[in-house]
Parts: structure tokens; sequence; C-alpha cells
């Protein structure tokens, strides 16, 4: 997985915004199936062409055009701390976006609109890699069991109907660890209904917040620090005080892993894939099994 990090700037560049759409299909009445999971995910695996984390597997999306963007619309991060809570000028220029990508990129044909979609996570890209982004990421369900989906654009290589834990565990799909966490969030709902239900209360009583990674670079890999972590702060600071290059570390991730006293972190090396946390974790009315076996 290649990252491009930052060199030399004279000021940190901002983040694009963007939006994603994760589409939830309900397997066939009767049917579980996917590792014991009621539903199957949406994924696209980015064109190894593409400038930012190429031949990766994501949700579709991509960058707001000005079409999508409703009048009185600000970015996200120009009213930081943002909390995606209400659905307003700003909500509804992203679920624009995310839309018209989804359509774009996988010739959707089933009806959507934005008051269909429900936030489900905000993230923006860490200070060391160069094309940085805001992404807001929506939940989209559907029960529709046959759904003809074609890349329609270059920068989507193939299409994927998957279940939480066939995109984690599969090396065959790589994955950027945004991707990582959110999919973590999933493995508490085995249930389409109760996966629905769930998003619909979540929305209703948890404020969405924006998430800002620090990116650690080991001899063996890379882990990319949740706020929760209590490396996080020091990590931060340490990136803040150079910019041009990411916080480098010797030794191992995992290595790393066991000397913090709370673990939030997704951890890529070559022979793992996966979110550290030391105790139920929860993000914004998402909680995350604990797993901390290293």
């Amino acid at each position: 997985m290649l990252l491009k990090f930052t060199r030399k700037f004279s000021a940190l560049p901002s983040p694009r915004q963007s939006a994603s759409t994760i589409v939830i299909q309900a397997n066939k009445p009767g049917l579980t199936c996917n590792n014991g999971y009621g539903y199957k995910l949406l994924f696209v695996k980015r064109a190894q062409k593409m400038k930012s984390w190429p031949g990766t597997l994501t949700f579709p999306g991509g960058v707001l055009d000005e079409p999508d963007k409703a009048a009185g619309f600000r970015p996200i991060t120009d009213i930081m701390p943002y909390q995606l809570c209400k659905y307003d000028e700003v909500d509804h220029s992203y679920r624009t976006a995310a839309i018209r990508e989804l359509i774009e990129e996988t010739s959707y044909p089933l009806q959507a609109k934005p008051d269909m979609l429900m936030p489900w996570s905000i993230w923006t890209t860490p200070l060391s890699i160069n094309r940085r982004f805001n992404t807001v990421f929506y939940t989209l369900f559907t029960n529709e069991q046959t759904i003809a989906l074609n890349p329609q654009c270059g920068e989507i290589e193939s299409i994927h109907w998957l279940s939480p834990t066939e995109a984690l565990h599969d090396p065959g799909y790589p994955l950027a660890p945004p991707q990582i966490a959110d999919l973590h969030k999933f493995l508490a709902h085995q249930s389409f209904d109760e996966l629905e239900k769930f998003c619909a209360n979540r929305y209703q009583n948890y404020k969405t917040e924006n998430c800002l990674p620090v990116l650690l670079k080991f001899d063996d890999g890379m882990t990319a620090l949740l706020p929760k972590d209590s490396f996080y702060k020091e990590a931060l600071d340490l990136q803040q005080k150079d910019l041009s290059n990411p916080v480098c570390l010797k030794g191992s991730a995992l290595n790393h892993s066991k000397t913090q006293s709370y673990l939030c972190r997704s951890v890529i090396t070559k022979h793992i894939r996966c979110l550290l946390v030391s105790e139920n974790v929860c993000f914004d009315g998402h909680v995350i099994p604990p797993k901390n076996e290293l």
C-alpha cells in the first residue's frame, strides 16, 4: 500500500471536502451467511493509477463538486470542532455528493435521496500525507436482492459485496486505516434489521464527530492512532513540530502497542491488520468490542 507523505510546503494543505456512501444490502430472507452476518457491504477497489490509496478497497465516494453545495455551505474543517447531529445545509451538501459519487462510480440503480442517508463517521487525512481529505461517511440500507452494478469511471477497478469480516480478514483486499476502524464498528451488528435500528437510534441520540488519526511509521509497518489512544496526544505534538515528515519510531508496531496503557489504534504490518482497543470503546455512539491480544 503506497502512502505519499508531505515533504516541503509553506503551509499545511487544507483537506478537500468529500463524502462516501456505505451501502448495506440485506441477505435473502431466512439466509444468514457471510460469516454469520445478515447483510453485505458495497466496496469498490480503486484503480492502481489513483494518486490516493491506489489498489485499496474503499466505499464509493469522492470530492464535493460546486453543484453539490447548498446555499450557506461551509466546509466542516472551517467550523471545527464540527459534530454532525442535524440535517442542515452542511450535512445536505455532503449527502448530495455521497449519492452522486455512488451513482457515478457504480451505476447504482435504486432510489437514493439525501434524507435516506444516516451519518456513520467523519475522517480527516493525517497531517503528514500529501493529498488530504475530510470525508463524511453515510449508511444507506436496501432490501433489494439483485443489484446490477458496474464500474463507471476510470477510478474504479472492480466492485465487491462483502461482509465486515470478509473485508477485514482477506489479505487480498488492501484497506486504508479509516476503513479498518469503520469495519470494526460493524462487528457488533450481525443482523440487518438490528443494524438499521441502531443507525437510526444513533442518528437521533449521538453526534458524529470528526476524527483526525496520527500516523506512526515503524520498521515493520504503520499505526494509525485514534484520539482515545494513550499515545495520541504525544504523537500529535510530535507531528505538529514537523509537518513535513511522518512520526517515525524504531522497532515494531506491535511492540510499541505493548508499552501503552490504553490502546485505540489501527495496526497494519505484513502479517496483521486490525484495530487494537483496550476495552469497549465508544466512538460517538459506536461500541467496538475489545481486542488487545498482541
